[in-house]
């Protein structure tokens, strides 16, 4: 089985400075899409988005989901795009410490049967506005 190529795309944030890019603020609306390119069909039970956090660094890790949506179920081939759109939580921030960092991400899951899932991430930071 092929992996499939997924691209996951944000919309700009609200800030045009190149260095915010990648930022979005606390209780702000996080947007974009995900386009799955397949080479061969794929039979997924189901294709989930997730936008949650992590934890790294020394200790427990720890994580969260904020919100998930099923996109797509049942064989697919071919080009697919999934839009989405959420309203960001308050928290818990972006933090990157010397012993512990907070990520956020978006994670794509194609959950497949008998077979490891497929999964694709692409992070971005949750700051104060």
């Amino acid at each position: 089985m092929a992996q499939p190529k997924v691209e996951i795309v944000l919309d700009p944030g609200p800030w045009d400075d190149p260095q915010w890019a990648n930022c979005r603020p606390v209780g702000g609306t996080l947007s974009g899409r995900v386009v799955v390119d397949l080479d061969e069909p794929l039979n997924p039970r189901r294709v989930i988005i997730r936008v949650g956090w992590y934890t790294q660094g020394r200790g427990d890790r720890d994580q969260g989901v904020h919100w998930e949506q099923v996109v797509h179920q049942g064989p697919m081939s071919g080009h697919h795009e999934f839009p989405f759109q959420l309203q960001l939580p308050e928290g818990p921030l972006t933090y990157n410490g010397s012993l512990i960092q907070i990520r956020w991400q978006v994670e794509v899951q194609f959950d497949l049967a008998w077979r490891r899932d497929p999964r694709f991430s692409r992070t971005f930071e949750l700051v104060l506005a």
